[in-house]
């Protein structure tokens, strides 16, 4: 059943909404109102073609995989049957009822902005806020809901680390403050939480700090494989970097042992090869894969 969500304006400066085509742009916020309220639906092209692109001449699973490559979706599996996860959905939706209609793996919580200090979602509850939509606070009828974009998101607890501390763990100090500098000039997240989800993306490459400068000269606050490697980057040689915060799973080039295993049975389950974002189209990139794929998990013992 499709629900009433919020849609905060701060979404249409974000980098990764902005890179995604029209279509995909207007699927994701589509999807926003087919998820239950944990941010999950359920992974079907074409009904969800049917109900929210019905007018359009489009492929709904090349989208998806687009979306899925932009970090903006992730999809997963459970019981046989493939769902999908928004990116920190919970963080800007507020039902007051939560209503969990489908899976969500533990492993997946966090992708999707919840916490185990968060309300449990309860089942066969009304699924819409029936309140005031919370970002309406310049009508004096409550608070806003910090974009992803912005500065200092409420809510931090001063027991957690500063987003410099978490630089600080892959990135040379000078770096990691003029990563700080950078990212508060462009009014984005500076939560341990978004440093983290920044790290997660710098790991991928063999030298951290080239790719923190890059991010700086180019403007961006964050920084995918791809984007690295066509400014002439080198990615972290055939490392599995494990991809926190952006979709539970490994990152595997396309240059290591397990990649041809891992493309066979993403072909055979899933009816199609990865995304461009992962194809062999693109030497030196990849694609991340389940983390407990059986290939994935017998290949690394191997390799060790």
């Amino acid at each position: 059943m499709s629900r009433i969500r919020s849609v905060h304006p701060g979404l249409f400066t974000d980098e990764a909404f902005m890179a995604a085509s029209a279509h995909a742009r207007v699927l994701l916020i589509g999807l926003w109102t087919e998820a239950d309220d944990q941010g999950v639906f359920e992974w079907k092209p074409l009904t969800i073609k049917a109900r929210l692109l019905p007018a359009d001449m489009v492929d709904v699973g090349t989208l998806l995989d687009e979306l899925s490559g932009l970090g903006q979706i992730f999809q997963f599996d459970h019981d046989g049957k493939p769902y999908g996860a928004l990116k920190n959905f919970r963080k800007y939706q507020r039902p007051q009822k939560p209503n969990a209609v489908h899976p969500l793996p533990e492993s997946i919580r966090p992708y999707v902005g919840l916490s185990d200090t968060d309300t449990i979602p309860v089942r066969d509850q009304s699924a819409t806020d029936t309140g005031k939509p919370p970002q309406r606070e310049d009508e004096g009828e409550g608070k806003e809901v910090t974009p992803s974009g912005s500065n200092e998101p409420s809510g931090v607890s001063a027991r957690e680390p500063s987003a410099m501390q978490v630089f600080e763990t892959i990135l040379d100090k000078p770096r990691a403050k003029a990563l700080v500098d950078h990212r508060n000039r462009k009014k984005a997240a500076q939560t341990a939480h978004a440093a983290q989800l920044v790290v997660a993306k710098l790991a991928a490459f063999a030298d951290p700090n080239a790719a923190a400068d890059l991010m700086i000269l180019k403007g961006w606050t964050s920084i995918e494989p791809d984007w690295g490697t066509r400014n002439g980057l080198q990615l972290a040689g055939s490392t599995v970097v494990p991809i926190v915060g952006t979709a539970p799973g490994v990152w595997i080039q396309d240059s290591d042992p397990r990649w041809n295993a891992c493309v066979e049975r993403w072909q055979r389950e899933r009816g199609r090869r990865p995304s461009a974002n992962g194809s062999r189209h693109h030497p030196g990139i990849g694609h991340s894969f389940p983390a407990d794929w059986p290939e994935t998990k017998t290949s690394a013992t191997a390799a060790a």
